[in-house]
């Protein structure tokens, strides 16, 4: 989970944050209860990073994603409109 949180989710976070010039904008990270996520270094790594974490019970993570047609019109299309505008 380290490798996953240096490699993927801080450049993520931190280009956000650069992209609001806001140095303290709050993040989330939305987890299932998978061991791993609830390890005491794992959460406390993401505290030091300003990343709000949320965990989705067991046997409900069916119901938490998206559709694909609803996964493309926000992710996508969102992006797509952004570089329309420039």
């Amino acid at each position: 989970m380290s490798e996953y949180v240096e490699r993927i989710l801080l450049p993520y976070v931190s280009s956000r944050r650069e992209a609001y010039e806001n140095p303290k904008l709050p993040a989330l990270l939305i987890c299932d209860v998978f061991a791993a996520h609830r390890t005491v270094s794992f959460k406390s790594k993401l505290e030091d990073l300003g990343v709000h974490i949320v965990f989705v019970p067991t046997g409900c993570t069916g119901r938490f994603y998206l559709s694909i047609e609803e996964f493309t019109h926000i992710i996508l299309y969102r992006d797509l409109k952004i570089y329309l505008r420039f």
